[in-house]
């Protein structure tokens, strides 16, 4: 064996113990097995999302006609765009109950704290809620509170801070009220929370993390080298649980403006003076943030029944770009195993792109073609640029699946094992019966 796949082996089994010590923990365990709790959420909705943005024009014209569009957009609107509360709750149960504690007093309490923290919009006709901080501004937030409040509330009630009653009480009420003083110090300490972000940016909670986020990137030209870089962010926002909108207005006004130049460019028979922006905003995410679509293409070939299932229900929505399912379902986010792919198939793709064209292959594109985000990438891809772009994004799609193999090979064979130990377990139970 060569010195360079002794090393390799080495990585990838130090990566392998480190990830797998990792996903002993209690808080990971909660994530994963949270964010995996969301996707009957994601999955339930994703099929009518793309049905209601087929580019059919009778097809869409009998959807508004009809009111089915208005009724189906609301729906999603409750769902994935909500998707922050549904967070909260899930990870609230698990940790709580990881914790052995009682799971709907974890979900309870952290999920009124994730209220008390977002901002209302109070007039005389009614009090509102911006639904963005139940979603793409939410999911950080929910993140945090469904791991730290659940986890305080179980240390004050290992703490013996609980409301005794008289053994007459029925164990109903008994049970409803001893978290009476929890609650009741987690509820201040939210709402004093709340009145110290009211004096930094943002005025709240939700906006201070979009614009701590925000900032840095202000300053940032209209270069390929930032557009690749700030996707490569994107991404690892995704990994963290933050959804990538809470930096997007800070690079829209550049890549706006790119495109507008490009399209006037084209109109008038000029060379496209951002031609490299048109070319990666069309390879970069193949699939989805985090190129998934490759991630999920090596599902069928696992060992593990987790994964082969996911596969089968998560296949379908990537193919058309709606990859929460994935994301969520996996979990990708805060998982160990695809921090790396998940940053570095963009950055591979991006720079792999660019070289292309440096070296000479520019795929002749319409800037002016503007194609429904719900169709596959590569069609899309073939919409604008012809075959010679639509090649581009299966020569991407199959680095990605060469960047997530490694990677997806040691999450699965983590998966197997446990499917193994819980088979062995359940027999050692039914043999005990």
């Amino acid at each position: 064996m060569s010195k360079s796949n002794i090393s390799q082996s080495k990585l990838v089994s130090n990566l392998s113990k480190r990830a797998t010590k990792m996903n002993e923990n209690i808080a990971l365990k909660a994530l994963t097995e949270g964010f995996m709790g969301t996707t009957i959420i994601s999955l339930g909705v994703s099929l009518f999302s793309i049905l209601v943005n087929l580019p059919i024009k009778p097809w869409l014209v009998f959807l508004n006609s009809t009111k089915i569009f208005s009724t189906v957009n609301e729906a999603l609107s409750v769902s994935i765009s909500m998707l922050g509360i549904y967070v909260v709750m899930s990870i609230a149960y698990h940790l709580t109950k990881l914790k052995k504690e009682n799971p709907l007093t974890g979900v309870l309490i952290s999920t009124t704290v994730y209220f008390i923290l977002m901002p209302l919009s109070i007039n005389k006709a009614a009090t509102s809620i911006n639904i963005n901080y139940m979603g793409s501004k939410g999911i950080f937030i929910a993140v945090i509170v469904g791991l730290i409040v659940p986890a305080f509330y179980v240390w004050l009630t290992n703490k013996n801070l609980k409301v005794k009653l008289p053994s007459t009480v029925p164990p109903m009420v008994s049970e409803a009220l001893e978290p009476l003083w929890s609650a009741l110090i987690i509820f201040s300490l939210a709402m004093i929370t709340k009145y110290i972000f009211v004096f930094l940016p943002g005025g709240n909670v939700f906006d201070f993390v979009e614009d701590v986020v925000s900032a840095p990137l202000n300053h940032l030209a209209l270069t390929p080298l930032t557009y690749i870089l700030f996707a490569v962010l994107c991404n690892f926002l995704w990994w963290l649980g933050i959804h990538p909108a809470v930096v997007m207005g800070v690079s829209f006004p550049f890549i706006t403006a790119a495109n507008t130049a490009n399209a006037s460019a084209f109109l008038s028979g000029k060379p496209l003076p951002y031609l490299v922006f048109a070319v990666l905003g069309g390879l970069i995410n193949i699939g989805g943030a985090g190129n998934t679509i490759s991630l999920v293409s090596l599902f069928p070939f696992a060992k593990s029944d987790r994964y082969k299932s996911l596969g089968k229900l998560a296949i379908i929505p990537n193919l058309f770009n709606i990859n929460e399912p994935v994301i969520f379902g996996t979990p990708v986010i805060f998982n160990p195993f695809y921090l790396v792919p998940m940053v570095l198939t963009t950055l591979v793709t991006g720079f792999v792109s660019w070289g292309i064209m440096a070296l000479g292959f520019v795929p002749p594109l319409n800037p002016t073609t503007s194609a429904p985000w719900v169709l596959p990438i590569v069609v899309q891809d073939f919409l604008m640029g012809g075959w010679e772009f639509a090649a581009l994004a299966v020569l991407g799609y199959l680095i990605n699946m060469a960047i997530y193999y490694p990677f997806f090979r040691l999450a699965d064979t983590v998966a197997y094992k446990e499917e193994l130990e819980n088979l062995k377990n359940e027999e050692k139970k039914a043999e005990t019966k």
